[in-house]
């Protein structure tokens, strides 16, 4: 998770598309994540709870107007071919 983290924050879009697990790629839409990635400035990343294949975290960043923001999510992991992959998210409402 640090690492997908850091990869916001430095704007590594091929590396997002490359720890997100191959049943999800074909959704992803590489402008997008850029696009995402690049317009807000990230602040911290607060790990709430993580075990084997799970881990709820808040991503705290300032949008493009400046506007403080908090992404919640409760990520789902797999792990394949000595690797983690990003499999999918609840996102903060329904946690």
């Amino acid at each position: 998770m640090r690492s997908r983290y850091s990869a916001y924050v430095m704007g590594a879009v091929d590396y997002l598309i490359e720890t997100t697990h191959i049943s999800k790629r074909a959704q992803l839409d590489k402008k997008d994540i850029e696009q995402w990635a690049k317009s807000n400035n990230w602040q911290k990343l607060e790990v709430i709870y993580a075990d084997t294949f799970t881990v709820e975290f808040k991503a705290y960043f300032r949008d493009r107007a400046g506007k403080k923001q908090i992404h919640h999510e409760k990520s789902t992991f797999a792990f394949e071919n000595d690797s983690w992959f990003y499999v999918d998210g609840v996102f903060n409402e329904d946690i």
